[in-house]
C-alpha cells in the first residue's frame, strides 16, 4: 500500500507537466487521432490521453489502428491496463491456475503481487477468470486498490449500490472524482452490475492518472472511387468501380478533399490485396481547382485525363456522390478538354454517371463504403441491373461465418435502378467482416455478378 500511495503523490506533483506536454502533443496528432474507430466518441479525449502514456496500444495487433471502444473489457485486459498505468514490478509468482494460456499472465501476476487482485473464486481464490468481463463494481475495487483511494466521503453518493459488496469502493471512486455516475445529468446512479466498455475504461484511467483529455484534429470521411478487379459478370469484364472509406482532415471544401484523396491512389495494402485495387489516374496528377456552379463541377487538373474513360469515371463518380453535383467538366491547366465516355465516344460537354455505367458492377453498393465502418442496423444502398430485379446478400463475421442473409430488390428488372435495405446483425466484438452480393444465373443457377465489400463490424 505504501508503494501505491507514493505513486499517487508522484502523479499529483507532475500533473502540470503532463498537461503541458499533452497540450503541445495535440498539434502533432493526425486527423481523427490515433485510432480509426473512435471518432466522435465522448471518451475519445481520454482514449488519446492513455494512448499517449502507453497505457493502451489498440485492439488489433500488429496494426493497432483500432481501439474497439464499444467492446466489454475483460479481467485480463484490465490487468494489462492497470499494470501499464501503475508501472508495477514484475512478479515471478504464478498465483492462479487458469491464466497459463493468457497473454496477460504477466500482468495478472504483477497485479496479484501488488495486492490489487485477490482472484475470482473465494475463498480459494486460485483462479483469476481472465476472459470474464469486468463489471463497474469490480472495476471500482480494482481502481481503489490500485490507486490507494481511502476517502469515501460523508455521503452515500449513489442510490443503486446499497446491496453491492463494492459500495465502499464505489463511494471512494466517486469522492476521488474518477466516476461521476452513469445517468447524466442526475448522476445519482452508478450501475454497478453493468459491464465496463473499453471507452469508459479510458475515462476512468485518464481521470485516475489526472491526465488532460487530448482532442485530436477533427476528421471527416470521404469516398474516392477505385477499381476492384473481379470477373463473373456475364457479358462484362472487370474491374469495376467502388467507393472507398477514407478519413481526412475535416474541411469545408469536401469536394476538393475527396479529389485529393482520389489522386493519392490506393494504399499499398489495397494494391497488393486480393482482389487487387487499382486506379487509372497516373501518379503525380495535381488538382489545380474545383468549382461548383448550378450542379456542374469544373475540375482543373495538371494532366489531361480525357483519353482514359476509367480515369474520368473515377473523378465523375467521386464528385457526383455529392447531392449538389450532377455532372463534371474537365480542364487541363485552365483549358477545356474533351473526354472519352465508356462507349468510346469523345464529348466536349460535362459528363455524368450515366456516361460511365459500363464501369459499374451489376450490383453496385454505394453504402457501406468499401473498407468502411458498419454499425447495427447496417443500411445498404446502391444501384443494380439484374434479372427480375432480385439479388441476394450475405453478411459474414471475422471467421467467415454467416451473420445474416437474405434477398433484396432494385427498382427495375430491365435497367439500372436503386436499392435500399437494412440488415440487422449482432456481433460481440469489433472485427473485419464482409458484405457479399450476387445474383443467381438464369441459365444454370450459379452465382454471378458477385461483389464483396470488407467492413469493420462494430457491436
Amino acid at each position: 500500500m505504501l508503494r501505491r500511495k507514493a505513486l499517487r503523490v508522484w502523479v499529483g506533483l507532475v500533473v502540470a507537466m503532463v498537461v503541458t506536454a499533452t497540450a503541445a502533443a495535440q498539434e502533432d496528432m493526425p486527423p481523427g487521432g490515433t485510432f480509426t474507430d473512435d471518432d466522435g466518441n465522448v471518451h475519445e479525449g481520454y482514449i488519446e490521453a492513455i494512448a499517449a502514456e502507453g497505457v493502451t496500444r489498440g485492439c488489433n495487433p500488429p496494426d493497432n489502428d483500432r481501439y474497439c471502444p464499444g467492446e466489454s473489457i475483460t479481467r485480463g485486459q484490465m490487468a494489462a491496463f492497470l499494470n501499464r498505468a501503475l508501472g508495477l514490478d514484475a512478479s515471478a509468482d504464478d498465483p492462479f491456475t487458469d491464466d497459463d494460456d493468457s497473454i496477460f499472465e504477466a500482468d495478472i501476476a504483477a497485479l496479484a503481487a501488488a495486492g490489487i487482485t485477490r482472484g475470482c473464486n473465494p475463498p480459494d481464490n486460485d483462479n483469476f477468470c481472465p476472459d470474464d468481463p469486468v463489471t463497474r463494481g469490480q472495476m471500482a475495487a480494482f481502481l481503489v486498490r490500485g490507486f490507494g483511494y481511502t476517502d469515501g466521503g460523508d455521503d452515500d453518493l449513489f442510490v443503486d449500490d446499497d446491496e453491492t459488496v463494492f459500495e465502499t469502493d464505489i463511494d471512494r471512486l466517486g469522492t476521488a472524482g474518477v466516476t461521476t455516475g452513469c445517468n447524466p445529468p442526475d448522476n445519482d446512479r452508478y450501475c454497478p452490475s453493468d459491464l465496463v466498455e473499453r471507452d469508459q475504461m479510458a475515462s476512468f484511467l485518464g481521470r485516475a492518472l489526472e491526465l488532460a483529455p487530448r482532442t485530436p484534429p477533427p476528421v471527416m470521411v470521404v469516398a474516392p472511387y477505385f477499381f476492384v478487379d473481379e470477373d463473373g459478370h456475364p457479358g462484362r469484364s472487370g474491374p469495376f468501380l467502388a467507393p472507398f472509406h477514407r478519413r481526412v482532415a475535416k474541411s469545408s471544401t469536401t469536394a476538393q478533399a475527396s479529389l485529393a484523396s482520389l489522386l493519392a491512389g490506393p494504399s499499398s495494402d489495397e494494391s497488393s490485396s486480393i482482389p487487387t485495387v487499382t486506379t487509372f489516374i497516373p501518379d503525380g496528377v495535381d488538382l489545380n481547382s474545383v468549382a461548383l456552379d448550378g450542379g456542374v463541377a469544373t475540375v482543373d487538373l495538371s494532366v489531361d485525363l480525357g483519353t482514359s474513360s476509367q480515369a474520368v469515371a473515377q473523378v465523375v463518380f467521386t464528385l457526383t456522390r455529392f447531392e449538389t453535383i450532377d455532372s463534371v467538366r474537365f480542364l487541363h491547366e485552365g483549358a477545356a478538354v474533351s473526354v472519352r465516355t465508356d462507349n468510346g465516344a469523345i464529348v466536349d460537354r460535362p459528363v455524368t454517371r450515366g456516361d460511365y455505367l459500363d464501369h459499374q458492377a451489376s450490383i453496385s453498393v454505394e453504402t457501406p463504403l468499401y473498407g468502411g465502418i458498419a454499425s447495427d442496423p447496417l443500411r445498404v444502398t446502391g444501384q443494380a441491373r439484374v434479372f427480375e430485379a432480385t439479388f441476394q446478400y450475405v453478411l459474414t463475421d471475422g471467421e467467415g461465418r454467416i451473420i445474416e442473409e437474405g434477398l433484396a430488390m432494385s427498382g427495375s428488372g430491365v435497367d439500372w435502378a436503386g436499392f435500399d435495405f437494412t440488415i440487422d446483425y449482432q456481433v460481440d466484438r469489433t472485427q473485419i467482416g464482409s458484405l457479399a452480393v450476387w445474383t443467381d444465373s438464369a441459365e444454370d443457377g450459379t452465382r454471378v455478378d458477385i461483389r464483396e465489400y470488407p467492413l469493420l463490424l462494430q457491436p
